[in-house]
């Protein structure tokens, strides 16, 4: 069977978009959950880094390691697709 193709009207396009997402919408929710999960840990584990540093001697603490971190969570937030 072949579909043929023929313009769609404004309300035909809202519809058929409305169709997809009630259809799909649990793997459309665990799409938009994987993005947000990988950004949630990333800032956590930012946040965990710098305040045990904070609670370091100021002897003890690394130098320049914020940066590298800060690096690292851009890296990962803009790979993810």
């Amino acid at each position: 069977m072949t579909a043929r193709l023929r313009p769609m009207s404004l309300g035909e396009i809202l519809d058929r978009t409305f169709q997809i997402y009630r259809s799909k919408f649990w793997e459309l929710l665990g799409i938009a959950a994987l993005g947000t999960a990988a950004s949630l840990s990333v800032n956590f584990a930012d946040s965990v880094w710098f305040d045990v540093r904070a609670l370091l001697p100021a002897a003890r603490q690394p130098r320049g390691v914020g940066l590298e971190m800060r690096w690292f969570g851009w890296a990962v937030i803009t790979s993810i697709p």
